[in-house]
């Protein structure tokens, strides 16, 4: 049982991360490109670097590719801090039981390291921050100064800085170089490659060599659904489908059912968005062939306002100039009255 908790949250990465690092790079969106571009650069620099990012959008997988490739140049060592897990109560209780701390851990484990990743670091309590830059600093006094540092959060830490929430220090040392990944839903035309990516994996894991691919309705139903969750939410419903398929594709019919409500409800609301649209159009005056008289045409539209308003108000002038943002003065000197109407 304490191994397994020490694995969760803190430990030396040494499993292969080729899978990761190939779904990272698997984006074709031009931003995309270019996030992954910086990032790879200033990993083979060395430089410290913070991945920021909505939950579920590949942080760590960016993270894993960047080791992947470090690996094929060098023999990198390194040590990965899970921060959310560090920061749960019961494992920290865990940890002092076992007279450890953050500080002593890192200290201990990055002396044969040459990567610290700090995953989700915003998760981070008050004190295990004071930890954290305690045992950078320790290292940095050791001369450590080849150890690069790796961060990831899905966190505002600028705003945690500001709110007093996130250490000012330690966000100054982590925020040197920052990325930055969007939501799916802004890069949909990275889901097809993320689709096939994971659609070969999964399939390699649940063992469904019978299933040869993802039908075009369903890749449609995958490419209109929004994502708030991310790729992990992706993975999520193609784990899903690919357990229940019959084959030899993957069907609309697999997709789990909550993808095809929320299409169908944004799809209402998208379609009620365009009719109002439409009808704001409808209201307003169409130029006919023949031409108008700008000037006599502007006059026609406002009185006719002026009239509507003095008709609501019940011939209250000054409610009526309120309805229209005007001073009562204006609104009088604008009117051209058919009809009497009264101070109020």
């Amino acid at each position: 049982m304490h191994n397994s908790k020490r694995e969760g949250v803190a430990g030396k990465v040494e499993k292969s991360v080729g899978n990761d690092a190939r779904m990272s790079i698997l984006s074709q969106a031009p931003g995309s490109q270019k996030v992954y571009q910086q990032a790879f650069q200033l990993a083979q620099a060395g430089a410290p670097l913070l991945i920021r990012g909505a939950a579920g959008t590949g942080k760590l997988a960016l993270a894993r590719a960047l080791q992947f490739l470090r690996r094929r140049e060098s023999s990198d060592s390194w040590f990965h801090l899970h921060c959310s897990k560090w920061s749960n109560q019961d494992t920290r209780l865990f940890w002092e039981k076992e007279k450890d701390s953050v500080t002593r851990v890192i200290e201990r484990e990055a002396i044969g390291s040459n990567v610290l990743l700090l995953h989700e670091v915003g998760d981070l309590s008050s004190e295990a921050q004071v930890e954290v830059l305690d045992a950078l600093k320790a290292l940095r006094s050791r001369n450590r100064v080849g150890l690069q540092v790796i961060a990831t959060t899905r966190e505002d830490l600028g705003k945690m800085v500001q709110a007093r929430q996130f250490s000012s220090e330690l966000f100054d040392l982590l925020s040197k170089n920052e990325v930055h990944l969007s939501p799916l839903v802004e890069r949909p035309e990275d889901i097809p490659a993320f689709v096939d990516y994971f659609f070969k994996s999964l399939r390699d894991e649940l063992k469904r060599a019978d299933l040869t691919g993802v039908s075009i309705e369903a890749l449609r139903v995958l490419s209109l659904y929004d994502w708030p969750g991310n790729l992990a939410e992706l993975r999520g419903a193609l784990y899903q489908a690919l357990v229940v398929a019959q084959g030899p594709n993957i069907e609309k019919t697999d997709l789990p059912q909550r993808l095809l409500v929320r299409i169908e409800k944004n799809m209402i609301a998208a379609e009620g968005l365009k009719k109002e649209k439409e009808s704001q159009q409808m209201r307003l005056p169409q130029l006919p062939s023949e031409g108008i008289q700008l000037s006599v045409e502007l006059e026609r539209i406002e009185q006719s306002l002026l009239q509507q308003a003095l008709t609501q108000s019940d011939g209250s002038l000054s409610e009526a100039a309120q309805l229209l943002g005007l001073p009562v003065d204006e609104f009088e000197q604008r009117f051209k009255p058919r009809t009497k109407f009264k101070v109020a």
